[in-house]
């Protein structure tokens, strides 16, 4: 992980971004963030969200896109992307009646459609985790997770790990990179009590106890190109200083 491969999912900061655009990306740029991730925009327009990142010196490394819109408006999900300059369109989850062995299948070669029209327009795609993905299995035994690496294309459809959510469906972030290292493009930099993960409660970066040697280690290896902080249950109580804690350990970490 290097110092400009940090980026922020703004979801973390959805408190202020609800309200105040200009404010929550001045924080962000005041915590010393380079580099966001987008959840949404909250009714502004692509080119209003472009002109405020230029504003505050921000770049997008990539942005959570409901299944919805990929489906609905693909064309249009290709431009917002173009315009707020961000390489990864990602789609942040699937419902439950998406996740049975038959659905997840369609939804594969519809993921594959997504990604080859990104891969047309110079962006790329990929699929954000919970924990479900790690908890539901197939009648076989095998994870929804892995069906989703095992059924959709190499090259084309890749995985933003989120490493808490992984923990929490008990399994070991650094082997699941590991095992999947051509797959996992982007992590998220999430984190939390190792003793507590039932809870689903997470802290800043670097506060928790997961084995971030480890997984770092793993996403170096396999190549990862964003590393992106995120809080995301609860919402920070202090957010200014929890961002600026989680920014200032990656960066301790970064090599």
């Amino acid at each position: 992980m290097r110092k400009d491969q940090i980026s922020i999912q703004l979801y973390t900061i959805r408190s202020i971004t609800a309200n105040d655009w200009d404010a929550a990306l001045g924080q962000v740029a005041e915590a010393g963030y380079k580099a966001v991730e987008f959840a949404g925009f909250n009714g502004k327009s692509a080119t209003e969200m472009r002109t405020l990142l230029d504003n505050h010196g921000l770049k997008a490394s990539s942005a959570h896109i409901p299944l919805a819109d990929f489906q609905t408006r693909l064309d249009g999900v290709v431009e917002d992307l173009q315009t707020i300059g961000a390489g990864w369109g990602i789609v942040p989850w699937v419902g439950p009646d998406d996740r049975s062995e038959g659905s997840l299948k369609g939804m594969a070669e519809q993921f594959d459609g997504f990604a080859t029209r990104l891969k047309e327009a110079g962006l790329k795609f990929g699929y954000h985790n919970h924990d479900f993905e790690f908890t539901t299995k197939s009648a076989g035994g095998k994870t929804v997770f892995d069906q989703m690496v095992a059924i959709t294309t190499p090259g084309l459809v890749h995985f933003e790990l989120d490493a808490f959510w992984a923990a929490v469906g008990g399994f070991d972030p650094a082997k699941v990179i590991s095992d999947n290292a051509d797959r996992i493009a982007l992590v998220h930099l999430k984190d939390g009590n190792m003793n507590d993960l039932e809870s689903g409660k997470d802290v800043p970066f670097g506060e928790g106890t997961l084995d971030w040697d480890g997984i770092l280690a793993a996403s170096r290896a396999a190549g990862v190109e964003w590393y992106v902080t995120e809080q995301d249950t609860p919402n920070p109580d202090d957010i200014l200083g929890d961002i600026t804690t989680a920014l200032r350990n990656a960066e301790n970490l970064a090599k």
